[in-house]
């Protein structure tokens, strides 16, 4: 397995120490060097990194590929890749797929015509407390996120697919997409603070509660029973000198989608459409 990385964030701090054992080279562009030299974390891996100047040097080699940045750049990346690359055994997108439904769904379209199997960073129903959500009834989420002060992420602008849905919330509309949970009983959005109710078919009921904050807190409950109550839903504070909680979910994930390389035009569309019919049905208040 020969993996290309693009993005020096998520992709270096994240993505490369989870894709690691699995890969026999990872192909980094040498513009990322100085990012990768400031995480002595990583320095252990320098061995199975293959530093390039060009994509074209090297696109016969990868089978794999893995892009985490921002969803405006996202596609290009993808397109750019694949003029080289026509095949690949599978690509590997971060959320969301582009900055809204619509475009997501063009980018489905077009990993289908061109035959990529392809998985989205969708990476919640590998916790361990998504079991709650397949076998409890009438939950309640409570998320409550400490805005950083990074002037100008894309990360809180939804304009650039950030937000409260499109960056954090989306999370939580693939899972209740997935359980059938597509019934939108209330669906709020202020600045600071969005609240969703979905029922399936039974008329259970989960409602998500996404609020910007000053301090970070996870909660997952109803009405008589904490289940969960935690930092942030990986349950651990994400350092820069330390291993990102993120990198052992990240194998699994990377792992399961390797070891099934299926097709996920189908299940990907349905998440979308969900997510677009969440968008449209928005009540919007100061």
């Amino acid at each position: 397995m020969n993996t290309l990385i693009l993005g020096s964030g998520f992709g270096l701090y994240g993505y490369l120490p989870s894709v690691a054992f699995y890969s026999k080279k990872i192909f980094l562009d040498k513009k990322y060097k100085n990012k990768f030299q400031e995480r002595n974390i990583l320095k252990k891996l320098e061995k199975k990194i293959y530093w390039y100047d060009t994509l074209k040097k090297i696109t016969k080699e990868i089978d794999y590929l893995i892009i985490a940045k921002n969803p405006l750049s996202q596609f290009d990346s993808l397109k750019k890749v694949l003029k080289l690359k026509k095949k690949l055994n599978h690509v590997f997108l971060e959320k969301p797929i582009h900055i809204n439904p619509k475009k997501s769904l063009n980018v489905i379209h077009f990993l289908k015509k061109n035959c990529i199997k392809f998985s989205v960073g969708f990476i919640f129903e590998y916790l361990n407390w998504f079991i709650y959500l397949k076998k409890k009834k009438n939950l309640e989420i409570i998320w409550s996120i400490k805005k950083k002060n990074i002037l100008g992420s894309w990360k809180y602008d939804q304009k650039r697919g950030g937000g409260l849905i499109r960056f954090y919330g989306i999370h939580f509309l693939k899972l209740f997409s997935d359980l059938n949970f597509n019934k939108i009983e209330k669906n709020i959005l202020l600045k600071n603070h969005w609240f969703l109710i979905v029922s399936d078919k039974e008329k259970n009921k989960i409602s998500l509660n996404i609020k910007y904050e000053n301090k970070d807190k996870f909660i997952i409950k109803n009405e008589n029973k904490i289940y969960l109550s935690e930092i942030n839903p990986f349950g651990k504070m994400i350092k820069k000198n330390k291993i990102d909680p993120r990198v052992s979910v990240l194998k699994r994930y990377i792992h399961t989608k390797i070891k099934k390389n299926q097709n996920n035009y189908s299940e990907y569309k349905t998440f979308v459409k969900f997510w677009q019919k969440i968008e449209k049905n928005i009540n919007l208040k100061n």
